[in-house]
Parts: structure tokens; sequence; C-alpha cells
């Protein structure tokens, strides 16, 4: 994967301030695991009850990288903080704008930040509004509040299936590939920040195992984590909308085991600031021009 060079910082000054607050993981389940969840069954709302009764909050430490962004990279944390402007937009909420200006925009950074040669953007996802059920996450635009990884190797296919065509698929798939999400703040990050964890203190064998939805047939798993103490967990203060951060999720190479956890969370400094503004898009990287 290739290196990029380190960007040059032009965000004034900030003092650093790390949070004391809590993370929601998940108790570790029994020896059969979690179920699917079916969400075309009518126990979905039940088998989603219990999940949540499943919750285990700790209390960490989350560390302030700003003035310290060049020390944390893609390749080794398995996260990195670049300068990245996207000029020309004038209305977030816009689909047409974002799928004109802010996709290709995002698929070019993709590229020079991972030497890949295709992107395919397969979820876009922007956050507008505030939690309206205590730290949960109350609908699809509010911010996520529960330690979790967002894709495992068994949902790759069923997430491109209506992206892809199927020679496209058999084309791609059968190279090199990783995915990658880009998380760009549409205003300065005050309210529920996201913070992510060094992947190199994660025991991917212990700490993380799958979680599995079941929709019109198709099974789509992600990863969830157990505590372990030795999670080093970050984000950067007052995040701006021209430091977007990049951070890996999953790698053809599976002995790599790369899936970095990330949650939003509580500052109690600004928990009742207003709602946070973000927006997300996850991609499959694919190096289509190496030896597949």
């Amino acid at each position: 994967m290739a290196t990029p060079p380190r960007s040059q910082t032009e965000t004034p000054a900030r003092e650093r301030r790390d949070v004391y607050t809590t993370l929601n993981y998940m108790m570790a389940p029994g020896r059969e695991g979690l179920k699917p969840i079916d969400s075309d069954l009518p126990e979905t709302e039940r088998r989603n009850a219990q999940r949540e009764g499943l919750t285990d909050v700790r209390d960490v430490v989350i560390k302030d990288i700003r003035g310290k962004e060049h020390e944390f990279t893609l390749n080794v944390q398995g996260f990195q903080f670049v300068k990245h402007q996207i000029g020309a937009i004038t209305d977030w909420k816009d689909q047409h704008q974002i799928k004109q200006i802010v996709q290709p925009a995002t698929e070019d950074l993709i590229k020079r930040m991972t030497g890949a040669s295709e992107v395919v953007v397969y979820l876009t996802r922007m956050r507008f509004e505030g939690n309206q059920n205590g730290n949960k996450m109350s609908t699809p635009n509010s911010p996520s509040h529960g330690v979790h990884s967002d894709i495992m190797h068994a949902s790759c296919r069923p997430v491109l299936k209506d992206i892809l065509t199927e020679d496209a698929m058999a084309r791609l798939m059968s190279c090199r590939f990783v995915v990658v999400n880009v998380w760009r703040p549409i205003k300065p990050i005050q309210r529920d920040p996201l913070a992510v964890c060094d992947w190199r203190s994660v025991d991917p064998a212990s700490d993380i195992f799958p979680d599995r939805r079941v929709i019109a047939g198709q099974v789509f798993e992600f990863g969830v984590p157990i505590f372990n103490k030795k999670h080093e967990w970050y984000y950067l203060s007052d995040q701006q909308s021209d430091e977007p951060l990049i951070f890996k999720q999953l790698s053809s190479d599976v002995a790599s085991s790369v899936t970095l956890l990330h949650s939003a969370f509580v500052d109690p400094k600004h928990v009742n600031g207003p709602p946070r503004e973000s927006i997300e898009m996850k991609c499959f990287a694919f190096f289509t021009e190496q030896t597949c």
C-alpha cells in the first residue's frame, strides 16, 4: 500500500484535551454466540432488545492527538487524519452534490492514500440529528454510541451486489482490496466526536466476534467487541471539515485481520451542544493494476 507524503496542517494550534468518558461495549456471548437477527421476521424488535441488554458500559480515556496527527497512519494504527478540502459544495444534504462533487473527491483521496486503482463507494451515511434515547442510536441520522466495526468478509458480496454487475464483481473480487471509511465533519465537531481504537492494541481472536443480520435472505456481518483494558482510544479535538479521518475496515488478506473499532462518544464539555453534522463514505479500494 502506498504511503502518501505527510500533509502540512494549516490548522491553528489548539490545546490538546483528553476526555474521560464511557464507551458501550458488548458483553461476551455464550458458547453458541449471537443468534443472527432476521430483519424480515416479527421477532426482530425482541431480538434487538436482547442485543441492547448485552451492553457493557466501560470507563475509558480517549486521548486527543491534536498536534500529533502525523504520528498516526493508516498502515500502522489503522487510521489517519489528513488535510483535504472539498470546494464548490453549497448544500451537504443535496444528494446530487454529494454524488457529483463529494464522492469523486473522496474516491481520488482514497486512491492517493492507498495506491488503489479503482474505488467503489458502497454506502454513504449522513449524521445531523441528536440522539433522543439516551446514548443509543435512535435514527439512521444520529450518532452511533456503540463500539463496532462496519463489515466482515461475509458481507463483501452482499453489499456490492446491487452496485456492481456480475462481471465487474468477478473481476474486482479476484483482486487484492481493502475496505476503508472516510469520515468528515460538515461543521467543526464538538458534540459526539468519533473515537477510533489503535489496531495494535486489539486482539482480534479474543476481542471481536461476529454479529449477523439477515435482510431479504442476504447475510450481513459486522464485528462487535468485548472490553479489553489494553484498547487505546483516540480522537481529534475540534475536528474541522477539511480534516477527514480515513480508517481501515477490512482487507482481502484474511491474515491481516484489520477491522478498526470505532464509536461516537459523549464529551461532557459539549453534551448539550448542537447535533453533530458529519458525512461518512464506506468504500472498497481495489488494486487491479497489481497481480490478482
